[in-house]
């Protein structure tokens, strides 16, 4: 049966089984997976369009298994096991065949499909490197367009991952967000065709950037001018440009204002700190070594803080020499075209930075493009890893921060009230949507009952509403589809029996228009496990996750024991637990007697582990990544340096 959208459209489920689902170190997390691939399932079966399964089975009669599964003498999803079974919310229904393979693809894959004739398969599934790639290379090789739903696939290797959505991409398989496809078989534009178009634009864009200004011209005292009158500008605006941000973004004003004027003190520490720098170092007798700009830098930056952070990137990759194409977010356009309008007021040339519009298909051709000779990047994990494929294969130095699961250890020494208000307020305000937010907190286990009622209490007097009421420190969240996000996470996390989501606050706000805001509850989590999707992802929203450790090792492991490692905190009284804290903690941004969330302005930035790839952002660290070291031997002494 056709969908709405025109065509016969069938949904390949691959691999969406509980042995699979439950391997560690899934992207995107298997509730993820597993709700959006459910609603998807939910959009087919509505408009009856085919569905079919597609399982691994293996058997210990046959011992079918893969070779690589033999040697290792593992057993997946044996026949008969409750690991070979999806979960509920996937099990197919009456007519849905249900195809089995003990490889990669099923042979009976194209008999199945034969009949139905489909225009378009989409997949979703696990793994996206190895067993969703295979069945998408056999329905393309067979003739069928392919279309791949984003958050309802995973896999438990994302640089594989990347190469691979990029390999089937350059094959025209086509990635979509789950939601997209579930918004076009409703409405008729499942696959719009606008990719050629925005390729196109990038190329156009970088050509024309690539003609207007040499690289490695620095801007001077010109240049420098530039930044201090943009900085007096921000300061000017300041409050119209928070009700801007209240407007699009829903941060609190008092927060906008105070984005905005860090803003302008970073620009104009920037300045002081690298107007007029000199490229050259002098090295011995005939040597010279100077650092020469990169080139050409594309700037990848997110909706949260849509002043600050893009600006901290191009004003130093200005001043030490190159030009930037900047791609923020599509979901603050009226916020970055008001930045770029106030960039060109100030009398900054397209020549030295221009903004493209578009969403996630329009970054990653940019960070792909020939002519980029380098990438700054500030997003989610999953795109951290596309950027750090793309740079790779052409040899293109990447800067990236992909955000953070920061964790504060409370021990029983620490001055507790003020604690309590740190963490509450690092995890709470702006609706915990900064990449610093606290998210965790690890406490010692004889005062975990007091603390638990002091973030409580805490949390209960935070002001919560309306974004340009000067009071309110928790706003909304971006989008529905962050709110359908955390509140996901909550909800599987109450669901598993770990723990009951303690909401102070209640569940919405009072005398607010609901309808028109992503409302979420700012909301605490006493979790005892390890592990589990609410310990392990980052949230970015208004979760705080309590933890216990009955002794300090314990404390550090659950700490450090997550992916990222962006910032950390302690509180404590004892000189020598801070230094093991110090000596301990595998975290960028390290934290005594304060929450983890907020960063200064002129100082390096970076997380370790997966927060961050390649040099830090900001202070000194900018001459890292946006120069790179050039030694220059036979120097004559009367030549002159530069």
């Amino acid at each position: 049966m056709h969908s709405p959208c025109g065509m016969n459209v069938a949904l390949l489920l691959v691999d969406l089984q509980r042995d699979f689902l439950e391997r560690p170190g899934l992207i995107p997390p298997a509730g993820q997976v597993v709700e959006s691939a459910a609603a998807l399932l939910q959009e087919f079966r509505h408009h009856a369009c085919p569905v079919l399964h597609l399982r691994t089975s293996v058997s210990r009669s046959q011992d079918n298994r893969m070779p690589h599964w033999r040697e290792a003498d593992l057993w997946f999803c044996e026949e008969g096991s409750p690991g070979v079974q999806p979960p509920r919310e996937l099990v197919e229904r009456e007519g849905e065949p249900v195809l089995f393979k003990s490889g990669f693809v099923a042979d009976s894959l194209e008999t199945a499909l034969a009949p139905l004739r489909p225009d378009l398969v989409v997949l979703a599934g696990v793994m996206l490197p190895v067993c969703v790639r295979e069945a998408a290379l056999a329905l393309h090789s067979a003739g069928y367009r392919v279309c791949v739903a984003e958050e309802a696939t995973g896999g438990d290797d994302p640089v594989h991952a990347s190469s691979t959505r990029r390999f089937l991409e350059e094959r025209g398989v086509r990635f979509l967000a789950a939601r997209q496809i579930g918004d076009g078989l409703r409405d008729g534009r499942l696959l719009d065709e606008g990719g050629d178009a925005d390729c196109e634009r990038v190329s156009a864009t970088i050509t024309e950037m690539r003609s207007e200004r040499k690289p490695g011209e620095r801007g001077g005292e010109g240049l420098s001018t530039l930044l201090r009158d943009l900085a007096d500008r921000l300061d000017s605006e300041a409050q119209s440009l928070a009700n801007l941000l209240a407007e699009h973004l829903g941060k609190p004003v008092r927060f906008g204002r105070a984005e905005v004027r860090q803003s302008a003190e970073m620009l104009r520490a920037i300045d002081r700190r690298l107007s007029g720098a000199a490229g050259w170092n002098r090295g011995e007798g005939e040597v010279r070594v100077r650092r020469c700009p990169l080139g050409l830098v594309a700037v990848v930056t997110p909706w949260n803080n849509p002043l600050y952070l893009p600006l901290g990137k191009i004003a130093p990759a200005l001043l030490l020499g190159n030009s930037v194409i900047w791609k923020p977010s599509p979901k603050v356009e009226p916020v970055s075209r008001e930045l770029e309008r106030l960039l060109r007021k100030c009398g900054w040339p397209v020549s030295l930075v221009r903004r493209i519009e578009g969403d996630g298909r329009v970054a990653r051709e940019l960070v792909r493009a020939d002519g980029i000779d380098g990438v700054t990047f500030t997003g989610s994990l999953a795109a951290g890893m596309d950027s750090a494929e793309a740079c790779l294969r052409r040899y293109v130095p990447l800067q990236a921060e992909m955000g953070g699961n920061n964790a504060a250890i409370v021990w029983k020494d620490a001055d507790l009230p003020p604690a309590a208000a740190a963490i509450v307020a690092g995890a709470f305000d702006q609706a915990g949507q900064r990449c610093t937010a606290n998210r965790r907190v690890i406490v010692e286990e004889s005062i975990y009952e007091e603390f638990l009622d002091l973030l409580i209490s805490e949390t209960a007097q935070l002001s919560w509403g309306d974004p340009f009421e000067e009071e309110t420190r928790v706003g909304p969240l971006i989008d529905e589809e962050a709110r359908g996000r955390i509140e996901g996470m909550v909800q599987r996390t109450v669901d598993s029996g770990c723990c009951d989501a303690i909401r102070p606050l209640g569940d919405a706000p009072t005398e607010i228009n609901i309808a028109r805001r992503a409302w979420y509850p700012p909301t605490i989590l006493p979790v005892r496990k390890q592990l589990g999707e609410a310990v392990e992802e980052e949230s970015f929203g208004p979760v705080l996750v309590v933890q216990t450790a009955s002794h300090w090792a314990e404390a550090m492991e659950r700490a450090n024991g997550v992916r990222q490692g962006l910032a950390a905190a302690v509180f404590t009284q004892s000189p020598e637990r801070i230094d093991r804290f110090l000596e301990d903690a595998r975290a960028g941004l390290l934290k005594v007697n304060e929450s983890t969330a907020d960063a200064a302005i002129d100082v390096p930035f970076g997380g370790w582990k997966a927060s961050g790839l390649g040099p830090a952002e900001h202070g000194d660290a900018d001459w890292e990544f946006y120069t790179r070291f050039q030694s220059v031997y036979g120097w004559p002494e009367s030549h002159p340096e530069k």
